[in-house]
């Protein structure tokens, strides 16, 4: 651990000083360069009528988009860079004196693209327009161009790109995962396996797995201020942690509940924070973290991958118990005309053990006085989350068969299959099972909390199960787009555009509340038809 945390910090502060370092040519609008020929970074700057200067950073792959003004700037928690087609959500972080606004420390393709396009930005913070410029004619999309060829070390007319065998002498230890962003390393000394991921303006991640689970520290671009309360925080899902130190280097000393690693894998964005101080905020859209944790998993199981071998038996640790943080949901239970209250309705249910321990919706039971099936009989409501919409319940009888859940999130366009008791019975009392494909990986507004099916559904089938080709569980059926909203809003009417919450935040909340449950294995070949011994309808009687 000693020799990784090293390795982060000395990449972070020359990543830093070549920043301040930096000596740029003119073209026209924007300068762009290099600066020293030992730099890391290329810079694109170019002044508002404000003198501000607004800048893109370039280094290897990794692109920072930033605002700095005469003065000090009244800080904010939320930031909004606005295009003529586009709005995209950042978390603000500042330098200590405050005229210097970094939005992300790795933006987006999405984000690239639209500045290809734009003919102006806003970025606004907390509602306060912080710059306000017009990009048309002003030779943006070239100098786009330039900074992102510069980074990577290709030489024009902004002159010599980053030497990128200096970004490699600085890269922490380890390979390069597909997308570039993340390096996965075995430690055998410590025992643990290390993926790190090394910012534009110089802070670094890092996820640390051994067998008791996976922990995370971050190097800052600035001074570390030590503090008491920290706060780990992603677009749904955060929570507070007593942070430690280590030589310039802030960590949880503790693993991440299950809860929290699933929120991770679903994350666009996070920020860690100290005392209400961001520390770091990082982009995860298309940095190919979902498959880091998987390799981190398969690391430490010894298990050989694109990180070469893995973890040998007799380095990993004994493990020893650990507590894990307690979180909080936020950002949550998009709307829809699925998402009811439960007043009297009805909803399907599945088990997921032999003993009579079954899962649904928390909007079909969360409100009803008693809840029973007209199979099973009587039914005890266990533990209920409102912002995942999820619920666990408690049967006297069961059928002895349970459903297995997927290891691994859904997979877009990957086909599926629905079973569930829609409209009350009046289809029919037996299971109906309906087919569709993933067709998006998120819900309403972005919320990553759900994810969107084609297979047709009606009320009553919330609540209810959604498996793979194989028979595995991927997601519980949560909602349904509200239609005669839509029409009204808009003159078109959406086909099929359905959602479900995903097995990883089911399989948290099950790990939360002590629920044992079978996991499927990689070449399970059970059939769909299996639902129907293992999904029943659920009457709320409010």
């Amino acid at each position: 651990m000693a020799v990784v945390l090293a390795v982060m910090v000395a990449a972070c502060a020359g990543a830093a000083q070549a920043a301040e370092e930096m000596v740029l040519e003119r073209q026209g609008y924007w300068s762009v360069g290099r600066g020293k020929a030992d730099s890391r970074h290329c810079l694109a700057s170019v002044p508002t009528r404000t003198k501000a200067l607004f800048m893109i950073n370039a280094s290897g792959a990794m692109v920072g988009l930033s605002v700095m003004t005469e003065g000090p700037q009244r800080r904010g928690k939320k930031g909004v860079l606005e295009t003529d087609t586009h709005v995209f959500q950042f978390i603000p972080d500042y330098n200590d004196s405050g005229d210097f606004l970094m939005l992300e420390h790795t933006v987006s393709e999405r984000v690239l693209a639209a500045l290809r396009l734009a003919r102006g930005v806003k970025i606004k913070v907390d509602g306060r327009t912080v710059l306000d410029i017009g990009l048309e004619d002003t030779g943006a999309e070239a100098a786009l161009d330039a900074v992102l060829a510069c980074g990577k070390g290709q030489a024009g007319w902004w002159g010599e790109g980053v030497d990128q065998a200096l970004l490699a002498a600085d890269d922490p230890p380890g390979v390069l995962n597909a997308e570039g962003y993340w390096r996965l390393s075995v430690d055998h000394e410590d025992g643990r396996c290390v993926a790190i991921s090394v910012l534009g303006d110089g802070g670094a991640f890092m996820l640390s797995a051994t067998g008791d689970g996976v922990s995370f520290g971050a190097v800052s671009s600035r001074a570390l201020k030590p503090g008491r309360k920290g706060a780990f925080e992603t677009d749904a899902w955060s929570f507070d942690f007593e942070p430690s130190y280590d030589d310039g280097y802030l960590y949880l000393d503790d693993v991440l509940n299950n809860r929290a690693l699933a929120a991770l894998r679903l994350a666009s964005r996070f920020r860690i924070a100290v005392d209400g101080r961001t520390v770091l905020a990082m982009n995860l859209e298309g940095t190919g973290v979902d498959g880091v944790l998987d390799g981190l998993a398969d690391c430490v199981a010894g298990k050989s991958g694109w990180w070469g071998k893995g973890l040998s038996a007799s380095a990993a640790p004994a493990s020893r118990p650990r507590s894990t943080p307690e979180g909080r949901s936020q950002n949550t239970t998009p709307g829809g005309s699925g998402r009811g209250d439960g007043g009297g309705g009805s909803g399907s249910a599945f088990f997921i053990t032999a003993d009579g321990f079954a899962v649904t919706a928390a909007h079909v039971v969360a409100q009803c006085r008693e809840v029973e099936s007209p199979r099973w009989g009587r039914v005890r409501l266990v533990a209920v989350d409102r912002p995942a919409d999820l619920a666990i319940l408690k049967l006297e009888s069961a059928s002895g068969q349970s459903l297995a859940l997927r290891g691994r999130g859904p997979r877009l366009g990957e086909p599926l299959s629905v079973g569930g008791f829609p409209l009350g019975g009046l289809l029919g009392g037996g299971l109906k099972i309906t087919t569709g494909v993933v067709a998006g990986l998120s819900g309403p507004q972005g919320d990553r909390g759900l994810f969107q099916l084609s297979a047709p559904i009606q009320p009553g089938n919330s609540g209810g199960p959604v498996v793979d080709a194989t028979g595995a569980l991927i997601g519980v059926t949560a909602a349904k787009l509200d239609e005669v909203r839509l029409v009204s809003e808009t003159g078109t009417f959406p086909q099929n555009v359905n959602f479900a919450a995903p097995v990883t935040i089911l399989q948290a909340f099950l790990d939360e509340n002590g629920i044992a449950y079978r996991v499927a294995p990689t070449a399970a070949s059970a059939a769909p038809a299996t639902l129907v011994n293992v999904t029943f309808p659920v009457v709320c009687k409010p």
